[in-house]
């Protein structure tokens, strides 16, 4: 499996973010370019997962958008 591809778990994108469950949880509903996430299982109560090349790409965003606005 490409690493890039692998799932992360929502405890892990919180130590990547720096950010809280609950400020990840309202990027998920106030933000439409933040990462959809993944269901891991087949109930909507099962966990969930995002994409790992889907949150550096949305890094990556953040960033250019903050370098678009220093200039």
């Amino acid at each position: 499996m490409n690493m890039k591809n692998r799932v992360i778990r929502l405890s892990e994108l919180v130590d990547i973010l720096g950010v809280s469950k609950a400020t990840i949880w309202r990027r998920i509903k106030s933000d439409s370019n933040f990462p959809k996430f993944i269901r891991l299982g087949g109930s909507k109560s099962s966990a969930i997962g995002f994409i790992e090349s889907e949150i550096d790409e949305w890094i990556d965003e953040q960033a250019r958008k903050r370098d678009e606005i220093s200039k």
